[in-house]
C-alpha cells in the first residue's frame, strides 16, 4: 500500500510515477488505483491516463507469450432486451441445428430474476487457445473483475460450442448486490478486461510457447485485418512490386490479398494493391462482419463521416455469434451502398426505413452513435426540405 500512495506523491517526477503505475497495475491492484485517481486534480488524471493508454497498448508488443483473448462488450437498455439475450440467445433456443442446448451458470437463476434491471452488459469472451476451460476462465474473470470495481456482480454465462472456435457469452446485470449501478469505463473495458482475461487464461494453462508465436506470425500471410506485414508494404510508398523483389512472406501475403480482390495483378511480374485495401482489412479486422459484406459485394463503402441520407437494406446486431459488433448498411439515392458501424445501436425496425445519419466529419470508418441515426418520416418529407439525399454538409 505503501507504494500506491508514493505514486499520488506530487513531488514524484513523472517518470517514476510511470514506472510505478505500470507496476501496479500488472500486478492488478487497479481498484485502490481507481479509488485514488479521484484525489488527483484534472492534470495529473490526465498524465496518469496518458501512460495508462501507453501501456494497454504497449501490453501485447511487451508480453507476446501471454494467451490471446477476444473480448467484445456492449450493453442493453430495456428489460425485452435482457430477457431476449438471456433465455433466447445465450441459450441458443432458436438455434434448431443445436441439440444440446447451452445452460445457463453463474448466479442462482432465480436470484438473478429478483434483482434483474433494464440495463445490462453482454459480453463474447473467446480465447485464441481452445485449451482453456471456459467456465473456470468466466469465474476467474468475475472474481478480477468485482476486486478491480468493488461490485459484488450478478452475472450469468453460458458456452457456445456450435462453432469452430468454441467461446464464452456473459450477462452482467446493471445493478449489483449492494444496490450499486454498475458502470465500466471505455478504458476498463477495451483494454483492462482484455488484459485480465489473457493473464488469467495465461494462468491457467500457461504462457504461449515460442513456437506457437512464430506460428501467429506465419498466420499473419492469410489474416483477414491488418497486420505486421501490412506495415511494410507502406514503408515502402508505393502500392505496385514486383513479386520477385519483395521478400517471400510479403510475396505470399500479396497474392492472399489479390484472391480477396484486395490487390490486382498487372501482368506476370508486377502486382497493385487496390485503392482501399489498407481500409478494408484495418476495419475489417475492428468490425468482422464489414469484411463479410465486403466479400458479398465489393462495391460497399465504408461511412465516411458528415450527413448522409439512404434507405436501411441490413441491420447487424450484437446478439449473433457471428457478430461482434453493430451496424447498418445502406443504400443512397444515387445507388451507392455503405457500412456504417454503430456503437450500441438501441433503435429496433430500422429495416427498409430511410434514415439520416448525423455523424462527424472525416469520420471514416469510425462508429457512429445511436443518437447519430434519426428515421425520417416519408420520402416526399426530403424532397420538401430540398436537400441531397445521398450526403447534405
Amino acid at each position: 500500500m505503501n507504494d500506491i500512495n508514493n505514486i499520488f506523491n506530487h513531488k514524484i517526477k513523472k517518470d517514476e510515477l510511470k514506472i510505478k503505475w505500470e507496476k501496479v497495475i500488472y500486478d492488478d491492484d487497479n481498484y485502490q488505483l481507481r479509488k485514488f485517481l479521484n484525489t488527483l486534480n484534472k492534470t495529473q488524471k490526465g498524465f496518469i491516463q496518458k501512460n495508462l493508454k501507453r501501456f494497454y497498448s504497449d501490453f501485447e508488443r511487451r508480453f507476446p507469450q501471454k494467451q490471446r483473448v477476444m473480448f467484445k462488450m456492449h450493453f442493453g437498455k430495456s428489460m425485452e432486451s435482457h430477457n431476449k439475450y438471456l433465455h433466447t440467445y445465450m441459450v441458443q433456443k432458436e438455434e434448431n441445428d443445436v441439440t444440446e442446448k447451452p445452460e445457463l451458470f453463474g448466479t442462482e437463476i432465480n436470484e438473478y430474476e429478483e434483482h434483474k434491471s433494464d440495463f445490462h452488459f453482454k459480453c463474447i469472451i473467446s480465447p485464441e487457445s481452445q485449451d482453456v476451460d471456459l467456465k473456470t476462465l468466466v469465474y476467474d474473470f468475475i472474481k478480477k473483475v468485482e476486486y478491480n470495481t468493488g461490485y459484488k456482480l450478478y452475472w450469468e454465462a453460458a458456452i457456445h460450442t456450435n462453432t469452430n472456435h468454441h467461446h464464452a457469452h456473459l450477462c452482467i446485470n446493471g445493478i449489483d448486490r449492494n444496490g450499486r449501478q454498475v458502470y465500466f469505463d471505455k478504458m476498463f473495458i477495451k483494454k483492462h478486461m482484455r488484459m485480465l482475461l489473457s493473464t488469467t487464461c495465461t494462468d491457467l494453462i500457461g504462457e504461449r510457447s515460442w513456437k506457437e508465436i512464430e506460428l501467429e506470425k506465419q498466420n499473419m500471410i492469410t489474416a483477414k485485418r491488418f497486420t505486421e506485414l501490412d506495415q511494410k508494404f507502406l514503408e515502402y510508398e508505393k502500392d505496385s512490386f514486383i513479386l520477385s523483389k519483395l521478400p517471400p512472406q510479403l510475396q505470399n501475403r500479396i497474392l492472399f490479398l489479390a484472391d480477396l480482390n484486395l490487390a490486382q495483378k498487372l501482368d506476370k511480374k508486377t502486382y497493385k494493391l487496390n485503392d482501399n485495401w489498407m481500409n478494408v482489412l484495418m476495419y475489417g479486422g475492428r468490425y468482422n462482419t464489414y469484411l463479410e459484406e465486403y466479400f458479398k459485394d465489393n462495391e460497399l463503402k465504408l461511412y465516411p463521416g458528415g450527413i448522409i441520407y439512404g434507405k436501411v437494406e441490413k441491420v447487424i446486431n450484437f446478439d449473433k455469434d457471428e457478430s461482434w459488433n453493430d451496424a447498418v448498411i445502406i443504400k443512397t439515392k444515387s445507388g451507392e451502398k455503405f457500412y456504417i458501424p454503430v456503437y450500441q445501436l438501441q433503435k429496433e425496425d430500422l429495416l427498409d426505413k430511410t434514415i439520416k445519419i448525423k455523424g462527424k466529419e472525416n469520420n471514416i470508418g469510425l462508429q457512429i452513435k445511436d443518437t447519430d441515426i434519426t428515421i425520417m418520416k416519408s420520402g416526399n418529407s426530403l424532397k420538401n426540405k430540398n436537400i441531397n439525399f445521398d450526403k447534405h454538409n
